[in-house]
């Protein structure tokens, strides 16, 4: 093992005048403590994912782990997140940051009720999904819930796939058929159903 890091040592240029000498010898010291110190030590990027579909898995695992970073490992370094009623997220930093905060609150259980993937080529692809989102909060009551859809772009880095866009918005609370019609003033007349032809 230390053979293996004087070898390493040397590669990375930390040579000194003779094995016995004192620099050289710091140097190795210092080169075994960085090498040890996890601040220090440079850590690979998490890996891609092989197919977009996973990452409804990945997410639902590191939610509930509470494991913001491996949350935010799934978006690309320039990655946008679009939230409701925020400013857009950019990059992993800012991403895991909001995953934080909701961990800090409690326990959180993420369920995907529909993932439907599109891919666009070899290196592109859209996948829409439905969640709910429960925390139960460390203070006591009742759980916070709350349900959504989003729409995520996927593109394929040579890690393999990561995500480059994610907008999300809250999921209706009925459907549109179910709603009740708005209230339409005495005298005047309803205006005709906006009807949306099939994509």
């Amino acid at each position: 093992m230390v053979q293996d890091q004087v070898v390493a040592f040397r590669r990375a240029g930390l040579r000194g005048p003779a094995k016995s000498g004192r620099a050289w010898i710091h140097r190795c010291a210092l080169g075994i403590v960085l090498m040890g110190s996890p601040g220090l030590a440079q850590t690979s990027p998490a890996p891609g994912l092989t197919t977009p579909r996973e990452a409804a898995d990945v997410f639902v695992a590191a939610t509930a782990a509470g494991d913001a970073e491996r949350i935010a490992a799934l978006y690309a370094p320039g990655a946008v997140l679009l939230v409701p009623g925020l400013e857009p997220l950019n990059g992993r930093a800012a991403i895991a940051h909001i995953n934080k905060r909701n961990f800090e609150i409690g326990p959180n259980k993420l369920i995907f009720s529909l993932v439907r993937a599109e891919t666009a080529g070899a290196d592109r692809a859209a996948v829409y999904w439905e969640w709910e989102r429960e925390i139960a909060p460390k203070a006591g009551g009742a759980a916070r819930k709350s349900s959504g859809r989003s729409l995520v772009y996927f593109r394929k880095y040579p890690e393999g796939w990561l995500i480059s866009a994610d907008m999300m918005q809250a999921r209706p609370t009925a459907p549109a058929a179910a709603r009740p019609p708005a209230p339409v003033a005495p005298g005047a007349t309803p205006a005709p159903p906006v009807i949306t032809p099939p994509q």
